[in-house]
């Protein structure tokens, strides 16, 4: 683990902090005699200090040397929180000089720290820096004084993806947003870049090292409107002269819902090329299921029934809608893809119907909807899954009539297009739970098609790296990198739990990290668990074959077998009948 440290003086990195605290209610201490005595013990130079965050609000607070300090939001409480989510007895910080200890006090909606949950009544030792988490509230633990360093942890690449990753759950708890940083110094001030970075980030950022003079941030708490401008105050904390750093930026859920979506967006970002969706990455069509897909994309292109890909996260899924587009009649006319996911209700709603002036305050004039855009082509609804339930049904009347109504208009009009949708999650569950429309299912699940995960398509692992190096290089100026026997060995061990995307994003970092133009092992995650060795390509396993060796081992229980597969019970019951299987007083 690297530290950096750099001298500050006193109230240097909270001055915006303490214009936000004066300003915002919500986070108070109590003003019975001891918590005075608290605030005038504390005031010394070089003690700890706890930055208190509720959404965009923000306080520093004083810490004892000697004391156990109550947190929540009841009365009684040292330190009093206007968080709904947060216990009226939450947690206990107990402080011994330059120990602290935080303990959970049996709370209802639980302690994280450093990515983990506490066990009701579980107490745990903190380390300045730490992050502790209770309901939407965040704490963490700081070291200040005039004469002292900041202490600021430069983590490694994989601890920040973690990081990155316990943020997304918090923030799809608390309905909140944050920003990935990718950042690159210029080579004059490669040396001191990673010290005013460390120097600049505010206290409960995170900072980690991407590659020599490269760096990526998380910025917690960081909306669209602020992200922009906190990441050129960044960028000019490590500038040279009038040579700017570059940096790129992704904020969530806006342009991505999962750690490795961020980094790649911001990796895009920070290249100059836009990457909100995975349709610019190469196609491979290897011996094997990608070869098989090709065939089939062959066999359906000139068909106007609607195509519903499904695979997990970093398939290619994308890609492949791109692909049955080109080789369809209508691939001179517009391919037009939209991720559902990326907008509100709202937002998805104007983006694809369009709407007429002042159909809504701020629509001063008129905008064409999406579905329009693709008259003639092809509308690609990736994340279909994600689409509410409300938008989901205005969406099945346009594809049952071909008529499209902007917002604030009085006339429908026709349209032709194709549809083509993708998503990660299991539909014919989500038409149970209630959260998808049976209707429209029915009508974009015309022929559904599984994309098999990289893992089971290793022939690809090769030209994919190679071709991902030379767009890399390609955008960045600089030489393509080679791939060395054991970085292709490398490739072929790791299992790509987030496919496509993740290979890609550990390419551009590999490429990073080479030297000499030459990447190895040791510039791949091979560092992380490996689940699956290939020593050669194994031939793919039927879907049937599947079914059927989990309905033996679960003794033809079509629920248990169902759970087994990952799939739901109505989901299984169907593969059943496609596949013709014989009912179980059949089997003999």
């Amino acid at each position: 683990m690297v530290t950096v440290y750099r001298s500050w003086r006193r109230g240097d990195s909270f001055g915006h902090v303490q214009e936000v605290a004066s300003a915002v209610g919500g986070i108070r201490m109590d003003d019975d005699q001891e918590t005075q005595s608290l605030k005038s013990t504390s005031s010394r130079s070089g003690k700890l200090t706890l930055l208190v965050v509720v959404g965009d609000a923000a306080k520093v607070l004083p810490l004892p040397d000697r004391r156990a300090l109550s947190i929540g939001r009841g009365k009684g409480v040292d330190l009093r929180l206007d968080d709904q989510t947060v216990s009226s007895r939450h947690v206990k910080l107990h402080l011994f000089g330059d120990t602290v200890r935080v303990e959970d006090l049996g709370s209802t909606n639980g302690t994280r720290v450093r990515g983990r949950d506490l066990g009701r009544g579980e107490t745990v030792e903190l380390q300045p820096g730490d992050a502790v988490e209770i309901g939407r509230t965040l704490l963490v633990l700081q070291r200040s004084g005039s004469s002292q360093t900041r202490r600021v942890r430069l983590h490694s690449h994989d601890d920040f993806v973690s990081r990155v990753e316990d943020e997304c759950g918090r923030a799809e708890r608390s309905n909140s947003q944050f920003t990935v940083l990718r950042i690159r110094a210029p080579e004059s001030a490669a040396a001191m870049a990673g010290e005013r970075l460390a120097g600049a980030i505010r206290p409960g950022d995170v900072l980690g090292e991407f590659g020599p003079g490269e760096y990526e941030v998380l910025l917690v708490d960081c909306d669209v409107s602020l992200a922009d401008v906190r990441a050129r105050r960044l960028a000019g904390a490590i500038s040279a002269g009038t040579k700017l750093a570059e940096f790129g930026l992704a904020t969530f859920p806006a342009q991505g819902r999962t750690s490795t979506g961020l980094l790649e967006n911001a990796n895009a970002a920070l290249l100059g090329t836009k990457r909100s969706r995975d349709t610019d990455a190469p196609v491979v069509f290897e011996k094997g299921p990608m070869e098989e897909m090709r065939r089939i994309l062959e066999r359906i292109a000139s068909s106007p029934i609607s195509v519903l890909f499904l695979g997990e996260v970093g398939v290619g899924k994308s890609v492949l809608a791109a692909e049955l587009h080109r080789l369809s009649p209508r691939a001179a006319k517009p391919f037009v893809p939209v991720n559902c996911a990326e907008f509100t209700e709202e937002l998805l709603t104007a983006e694809l119907f369009g709407y007429e002036k002042g159909a809504f305050t701020g629509a001063v004039r008129s905008k064409q909807g999406l579905v329009d855009a693709a008259d003639g082509g092809t509308l690609f609804l990736d994340e279909i899954g994600e689409m509410p339930v409300k938008l989901q049904g205005k969406l099945f009347r346009v594809l049952e009539e071909r008529q499209v109504r902007p917002m604030g208009s009085v006339k429908s009009h026709r349209v032709d297009i194709r549809v083509v949708s993708a998503t990660s999650r299991d539909l014919e569950a989500a038409v149970e739970a209630g959260t998808f429309t049976e209707a429209l299912y029915s009508r974009l699940n015309g022929i559904s098609l599984i994309v098999p995960p990289l893992r089971e398509r290793p022939g690809e692992l090769e030209p994919l790296a190679r071709r991902f190096l030379e767009q890399s290089a390609a955008h960045s100026g600089r030489p393509c990198p080679e791939l060395t026997r054991d970085a292709v060995a490398a490739l072929r061990r790791y299992s790509w739990p987030r496919n496509i995307r993740e290979l890609r994003n550990a390419l551009e970092r590999a490429a990073a990290l080479c030297v000499d133009g030459v990447i190895t092992a040791e510039n791949l995650p091979a560092e992380k668990p490996r689940s699956t060795v290939y020593a050669e390509a194994p031939a793919p396993r039927d879907e049937q074959e599947r079914i059927e060796e989990a309905l033996h081992r679960c003794g033809w229980n079509q629920g248990k077998a169902a759970e087994l597969l990952g799939m739901s019970r109505r989901t299984l019951v169907n593969r059943l009948k496609k596949y013709k299987f014989p009912r179980p007083r059949d089997r003999s």
